[in-house]
């Protein structure tokens, strides 16, 4: 062959691979995360407050049974010194916290919050709505509508409920009291999982998990108050938030009470679903004095959901952990 034609060949070749890489970063993926701070009104009656979150969700003909947001009051409708907010993890409901955060929210005379964030607990259609914006602002009314049920506001949340706390304590500092995560999503432990919001990483996932995406052998119960059919777009979404919301100077302007629970045994026997190296990263990077953050591991939780007895081994040590902090840290 002769020089020329290496030559022409060469740039050929350079060619193709310029264009394939110009094709690959012009792929979609989605819109950068941005975090408004402007509160959603919410009704300052709370008898009527009460009645429009009951109304909204009796009103959705595709929610399931049990994954409705709603409040518990502590006796009677009116507002307490304390409350307790649930934010629940991704494809999960309040019950993935249940009984904890009822029985905290007694111990300690606080009315609850129960929160359904966008797009979940449907019978179909799940986490078509799920996006950084829908689920932020859902989170935000979340918060709006605890301010009106107590005085200080702790956000209790597990998985994805925790990144949600997390971004919300460094924002409202003086809204939110303090955290309780309980196996907090800081990153996904999959190291694949970074190229879902890169660009083809919808078609990547769809291609890899399948869409939808399908959750199975987990039981009945789980089936009933956690999605096991969504669409892969959700996990992209995710992605986002995380990377974008969950950054080193989120967690180095977070001064609140934080107690952050794990499961950890031993490298084999540890949380599978999120990633425990970066739970740790976040707990140190916390500008809480160290007398304010907790950090503890519960080896014999066996699951990622810590407190729901549907998925974790000991809940009770959850439990102990929990009432502890409450005591001990924030002195109720």
């Amino acid at each position: 062959m002769s020089s020329s034609k290496k030559i022409k060949k060469r740039w050929l070749v350079l060619a193709l691979l310029f264009a394939l890489v110009l094709l690959y970063f012009s792929g979609p993926q989605p819109a950068q995360g941005k975090y408004p701070v402007t509160f959603p009104s919410v009704n300052t009656d709370l008898q009527a407050l009460n009645d429009s979150i009951n109304l909204a969700e009796a009103s959705n003909p595709l929610l399931r049974a049990g994954n409705e947001a709603r409040i518990v009051w502590l006796d009677s409708i009116h507002k307490t010194q304390r409350v307790i907010l649930y934010l629940h993890g991704f494809s999960a409901s309040a019950v993935e916290g249940a009984p904890l955060h009822e029985k905290m929210a007694r111990e300690m005379g606080a009315n609850l919050y129960l929160a359904r964030i966008v797009g979940h607990g449907l019978k179909s259609n799940n986490l078509e709505d799920f996006t950084t914006s829908s689920s932020w602002q859902s989170v935000l009314k979340a918060l709006a509508i605890s301010e009106q049920l107590g005085d200080e506001v702790v956000i209790m949340g597990t998985s994805t409920g925790c990144s949600f706390g997390l971004k919300l304590a460094e924002l409202f500092p003086t809204k939110v009291k303090a955290l309780v995560n309980l196996s907090p999503n800081i990153r996904v432990k999959d190291p694949a999982g970074y190229l879902l919001n890169k660009p083809w990483g919808e078609q990547i996932a769809a291609a890899v998990l399948g869409e939808p995406r399908s959750v199975r052998g987990m039981g009945p119960e789980y089936a009933k108050y956690w999605d096991t059919l969504y669409t892969v777009r959700a996990l992209v979404e995710l992605q986002e938030i995380l990377e974008s919301a969950l950054t080193e100077e989120c967690f180095a302007n977070i001064h609140q009470p934080v107690l952050n629970l794990y499961y950890y045994k031993n490298e084999e026997e540890q949380d599978q679903v999120v990633s425990v190296e970066k739970i740790l990263w976040m707990h140190e990077l916390l500008a809480s004095a160290d007398s304010l953050k907790v950090l503890k591991a519960i080896p014999t939780a066996g699951d990622h959901v810590l407190a729901s007895p549907i998925k974790s081994k000991d809940p009770a040590a959850v439990e102990a952990a929990v009432r502890s902090f409450f005591h001990e840290v924030l002195k109720w």
